[in-house]
This record gives structure tokens, C-alpha cells and sequence, in this order.
């Protein structure tokens, strides 16, 4: 954390940029619930599918910007506690369901193979993977992340940190997400330069300060660039088209960030509450975005689409809020039974 409260103030408009990120997450993945036109969803999730990213980004500033004294055994004893304990406690249920073989389907998962297992590599494997809830394949990601940190902590003073971002950023652009992020490791690699990025962004912030007070033009500007791109984006093949998306998608963490940092630079409650509860939130809400799939698929059959473009988007705002309702109201009722215990069992 900030070493002072003075820098703890001067850091805020980061902890409304990780609430941002949280929603833009929520939201993106509310979309695969309710009924929806294909290229109004297609553009949203083009749109909005950056917050990962920005969570990455916000992850290497904040390494950059708390790390003076790092060390590694603390550092990683800290991450088990306040990250990892509690990824295995919410998703303990679902992870259950997967290992007792309830499980009828998986989005990216062989089940006769994994059926196959013994039960003991059945929970290991699920757990590695992240594969238990869809968005969970992020915690064995960033988990890597910890385990490299010693690299990250050397690159952080060295001038080797723009170079390595760049052959990252050439790596990632070559080998491409992996089918709903399977792979964790080829994960590791795709957002590697995001994280260094952010790192980049902490260490030459004097560089990028004059841009601050036109943030929000740049900003704007750059998303409809992005918008005018989409067209030619949907007319390549699916992979390369993901690997332009986020090389077009990284700029906007750092544009983010300078909005932030020239508007919201001050205690904004509601950003504040979702940037605390990020993890948590991050953990639970794939419950919700499946229970909403499911109920769609038992009503409708198969998921239908919806021709008005309004009625679209207001099926996604009820989607979202729907999620970040019941994932907020899960939140009080777990805070209210683990108490002072709740940061290392449930991440808030």
C-alpha cells in the first residue's frame, strides 16, 4: 500500500480506475446471459472487453508504485492469503459440483477425460486451470504473475523495462489468446504487457502529465478511432482480429488512467466500494452470469436475438445489474458471517 496518507490521497484516482475495471468485467460477461442482437454484442464486448486489461495494467502501477522494500516470501505469503485462500473458498461449491461429477457440460473441457480422473486430480486440475467458473481462469493467471515478481521487481528501476515490454508486446501479439483462456500460461504471456505496461506507466509518469488536463478528449477520440476500426476488424479471422483488439486495447488503460487521474482524483464512494471489493467481486460473479445463462437457455430453448438495438442494451443494463446486485447482496451476507476473517475468505 502507500507508505503515507498524503500519497494514499494522491493514489486515489488508481482506486477508482480498479472500480471502473471491475464493472467493465461485470458487464462485459453480464452480455452472455440475456437475449441479444449478435452485432450490437459483438461491439459492446469489442467495446467493453478492455477491463481485464485495465485490471492487469492497474496491478503492474500499483507493483511499481508499493514494492520499495519487496520481499518475496512476504509478498507471496500475503498474495496466498488475500487472493488465493479466498479463490479456493468461493469457488469451493462450483468446484465441488465439478469434482463429484455433476457437472453436464464445460465450455472448453474434455469431461470424459476429466471424468476419468481420480478425485484428488479432478480438484487440482480444476483449480490450476480456473476452469470451475469462466471468469476464474484469471486467478491462476495473475498467480504467475506473483511468481515472477522478483523479474518484475528488477525491471522496475532497470532500463531494460521499456525494451522487455516491447518484445512482450511482440510475443503476446504472436502466439494470441488461448480458447476461452484455457491455457494459463499462454494467458500469462498475452497479458504480460499489460502488467508491464502499467509498470511503464507508474515509472514515467512525468512523461505522460502533460497529456492529463485534454484526458478525456484524448480518450474520447481514441474510442471512436476504435469504433471506425471495428468494421475492418470484423472482416479478419478471429484470431488475428483478437490480437489487433488488444493491441488496440492497451492505449486505452493508459488514457483510462489519465481520465482518472485529471477527473477522478478524489474519495468517489461508489468507485471506491467496487475497487474494494474488486477481488471478491471478480470471484462471485460468474455464479451469477451462469445461473442467468441457464435460466435463458431453460426458458427460450436456445439463446434468441433481439432485432431492437434498444431493447438490446436494456436487456444487458438489467443483465448487469442483476449480477452486480446479487453479487453485492451475496457480499453483506458473507461479510456479516465470516466477520474481521472475510479479506482471507472471501477476498473484501
Amino acid at each position: 500500500m502507500p507508505s503515507s496518507p498524503a500519497e494514499q490521497t494522491a493514489m486515489q484516482f488508481i482506486n477508482n480506475m480498479r472500480g471502473i475495471a471491475i464493472l467493465l468485467i461485470i458487464v462485459d460477461h453480464s452480455m452472455i446471459g440475456p437475449p441479444a442482437n449478435s452485432g450490437l454484442l459483438v461491439l459492446l464486448d469489442y467495446l467493453l472487453g478492455n477491463g481485464t486489461i485495465v485490471f492487469v495494467f492497474i496491478a503492474g502501477y500499483l507493483f511499481t508504485r508499493t514494492t520499495d522494500n519487496f520481499r518475496y516470501v512476504p509478498y507471496l505469503r500475503n498474495k496466498a492469503l488475500t487472493v488465493v485462500l479466498p479463490y479456493l473458498v468461493t469457488a469451493f461449491p462450483v468446484t465441488v459440483g465439478f469434482v463429484a461429477g455433476w457437472a453436464p457440460s464445460h465450455r472448453w473441457m474434455d469431461l470424459d477425460w476429466y471424468y476419468s480422473l481420480d478425485y484428488v486430480s479432478r480438484y487440482v486440475y480444476i483449480t490450476i486451470t480456473g476452469g470451475a467458473l469462466g471468469p476464474l481462469w484469471f486467478i491462476p493467471m495473475i498467480v504467475l504473475f506473483y511468481g515472477a515478481s522478483p523479474v518484475f521487481n528488477a525491471l522496475k528501476k532497470s532500463p531494460l523495462l521499456v525494451p522487455v515490454f516491447l518484445l512482450a508486446l511482440v510475443a503476446a501479439s504472436l502466439i494470441g489468446r488461448s480458447s476461452h483462456n484455457a491455457n494459463t500460461f499462454q494467458s500469462f504471456v498475452v497479458y504480460a504487457p499489460a502488467f508491464l505496461l502499467g509498470m511503464v506507466a507508474s515509472r514515467h509518469e512525468d512523461v505522460l502529465s502533460p497529456a492529463v488536463p485534454r484526458a478525456l478528449w484524448l480518450l474520447a477520440g481514441y474510442v471512436a478511432v476504435e469504433i471506425a476500426l471495428f468494421p475492418a476488424l470484423l472482416s479478419l479471422p478471429t484470431g488475428i482480429a483478437d490480437r489487433i483488439g488488444m493491441l488496440l486495447n492497451l492505449p486505452l488503460a493508459v488514457l483510462l488512467m489519465l481520465v482518472c487521474k485529471s477527473a477522478l482524483n478524489r474519495r468517489i464512494t461508489v468507485l471506491d466500494m467496487f475497487a474494494r471489493l474488486s477481488f471478491f467481486l471478480y470471484f462471485i460473479h460468474g455464479y451469477f452470469t451462469g445461473i442467468m445463462r441457464n435460466v435463458v437457455r431453460a426458458v427460450f430453448g436456445a439463446r434468441p436475438m433481439i432485432d431492437n438495438p434498444i431493447l438490446d442494451l436494456s436487456a444487458i443494463v438489467l443483465a448487469s445489474f442483476i449480477v452486480i446486485s446479487a453479487s453485492l447482496t451475496v457480499f453483506v451476507a458473507l461479510k456479516y458471517v465470516t466477520k474481521d476473517r472475510s479479506r482471507y475468505l472471501i477476498g473484501a
